[in-house]
């Protein structure tokens, strides 16, 4: 059933990532034997459309898709047995045939006695839509399109890439991984570590590829709301509001929600925190997602406690701003990401069997509307498991850090004196700058929580530009889970935005992350623990062995020569 499930989404995804070809004026009904050989066979994702009927009960939906999907399948069986002669390697055919598992891959409802062409079959059926995976020649896809029911056809992508080559974008855009892909050349590690694979320095001439690769849509058109401390979205990071909406929408207390429309917002004594965070997911130059909405909500903060210390009731009334302010408008559906970064608590209010149903059941229901939440585990180095929220909660995708700035060994000890902070100080800003990757810093930051339910990691240690509550200009490095959150998030806007007519909610999202994400690479996690990188879902390693030579280098060379290639002050992108 999960493997059903993941094809599902893989399949969706696809389709959306591509456009479908024009109807073709093919008759279905004419003889099919004279169609033209081309010498291009493929697998093809076919579409299928379904009338929602809502009359109808569900059982009697079920089964008139089946009915509809059971004859579609063995319509495409048959006309690939007619026209195998315009395959321009039919013995592929053969191949699917041996490697086919007909027990496995038999539709419910099939006679065991029953001859099945397995050329052809369901790999996701939805209320809506269904996806039907098929072989076909070229000159077979007219012929499919234009079968009653089929909304579209298009090639199924290809998700193992190998290839090595100095042209890094154009190789993006044919593979069809992004539409329009864009590159920040020679950034912070924690952006270029989440658009390859494993970097592996012990191999000979192994070079890093201190590049960012990322979809040119950014995040256009999702929202990213950001709960924590302040903002001020007057900075430069935020310059581009003719194309995205960047500002504070609310300020809450314990007791109460105050609207606002303003740049610049914070309620109580910390200001900086939430500028960090608002940059890492979507700052021009240092964020992750530069074309997302971000809407800041100021929570009431104070150091009563010593730290910086907020109220669930705070999160609830901010939530709760969100839900019916926002979330009435389909516009924000499915395309609505909730950041909590600056809060992690075993203090939230619980039922009497412990719980904190509360907070979890705005979060579900908010959920369920397609909104993805994203939290952080919180810097204790201890367990998740059931004791911090809303990281424990099940809709929501807790992130914990890996140690990308090399300061494990350190951690410890900044806070024995003063010297030892100047030198952990001095030591992060240095590792950030070098924007260097090595083998070793695939580990859990010394300082991150952990546990069965810390769904991803992420890196901790980023660079950041913000304004200060007096508007000075503030450059800072730092680490820490609130971090490695936001990079989460913006990855999930840029998801979001490359694939606008998919649904996605906490729990796809999540199982979309995770098929993306890099595996097993993460030392000093228990087993059996998830143990999965972040990735944007590019993975293969630029040029690992090669010399450099491609748009996005410091001096954009030859984006200024190739009439393909499109420059900005942030980045080089492929023209559309």
């Amino acid at each position: 059933m999960k493997l059903y499930f993941l094809l599902s989404i893989i399949a969706i995804l696809i389709i959306n990532s591509v456009q479908a070809k024009e109807k073709p004026t093919t008759d279905v009904e004419k003889d099919t034997g004279d169609v033209e050989k081309t010498g291009t066979d493929d697998y093809y994702l076919v579409v299928v459309k379904h009338k929602v009927q809502k009359k109808k009960r569900n059982h009697e939906k079920r089964h008139e898709r089946e009915e509809i999907l059971d004859s579609l399948v063995s319509q495409i069986n048959n006309l690939i047995m007619d026209n195998r002669d315009t395959y321009d390697d039919p013995t592929e055919l053969e191949a699917i045939e041996q490697i086919q598992n007909p027990e496995s891959l038999r539709r419910r409802g099939l006679e065991e006695d029953e001859e099945e062409n397995n050329y052809a079959y369901v790999i996701s059926s939805l209320e809506k839509q269904s996806i039907i995976v098929t072989y076909l020649s070229e000159s077979l896809v007219s012929l499919v399109e234009n079968l009653e029911y089929v909304k579209y056809v298009v090639p199924d992508a290809k998700l193992t890439l190998a290839a090595r080559t100095n042209d890094e974008l154009k190789r993006l855009k044919s593979s069809n991984a992004w539409k329009n892909p864009c590159v920040k050349g020679n950034t912070y590690n924690y952006l270029s570590i989440i658009s390859q694979d494993k970097y592996d320095d012990s191999k000979k001439n192994a070079s890093y590829d201190k590049n960012y690769y990322y979809p040119g849509s950014a995040g256009e058109g999702t929202n990213i709301f950001i709960l924590d401390t302040g903002f001020n979205f007057t900075h430069p990071e935020f310059s581009n509001k003719d194309e995205r909406k960047a500002k504070c929408i609310a300020a809450t207390t314990q007791m109460m929600t105050t609207p606002l429309d303003s740049e610049a917002c914070y309620y109580g004594e910390e200001l900086y925190h939430g500028n960090m965070v608002a940059d890492i997911a979507g700052g021009l130059t240092n964020g992750v997602a530069s074309k997302a909405n971000i809407y800041g909500i100021a929570i009431y903060s104070n150091n009563r406690y010593g730290d910086i210390t907020m109220y669930a009731s705070s999160v609830i009334n901010a939530l709760t701003y969100i839900d019916e302010n926002y979330l009435s408008d389909p516009k924000y559906l499915y395309k609505t990401i909730i950041n909590i970064s600056a809060i992690y608590s075993i203090e939230y209010p619980r039922n009497p069997e412990g719980r904190s149903e509360i907070l979890e059941e705005i979060i579900n229901n908010m959920s369920k509307k397609g909104v993805v939440f994203v939290a952080a585990s919180g810097n204790l180095n201890e367990s998740v498991d059931d004791m911090y929220y809303p990281c424990s909660f099940g809709s929501v995708i807790c992130v914990g850090s890996i140690d990308n700035a090399n300061i494990n060994d350190i951690y410890e000890e900044k806070d024995k004196n003063e010297e030892n902070k100047k030198i952990f100080k001095k030591t992060l800003e240095e590792n950030i700058k070098s924007k260097d990757m090595l083998t070793k810093y695939y580990r859990r930051a010394s300082y991150s929580n952990y546990g069965k339910n810390v769904n991803l990691y992420a890196p901790g240690a980023v660079k950041v530009n913000y304004y200060d509550e007096n508007g000075r200009e503030q450059e800072e490095y730092g680490e820490g889970t609130s971090f490695s959150s936001p990079i989460v998030a913006g990855i999930v806007a840029t998801i979001m935005s490359e694939f606008p007519y998919y649904n996605f909610n906490t729990e796809k999202m999540l199982e979309h992350l995770v098929k993306i994400g890099v595996p097993n690479v993460i030392k000093g996690l228990e087993k059996g623990h998830p143990n999965v990188l972040v990735n944007n879902g590019k993975h293969i390693n630029y040029s690992q062995y090669d010399k450099y030579n491609s748009c996005g280098n410091p001096t954009n060379e030859l984006c200024s020569k190739d009439d393909e290639l499109e420059c900005f002050e942030h980045g080089c992108c492929l023209k559309a």
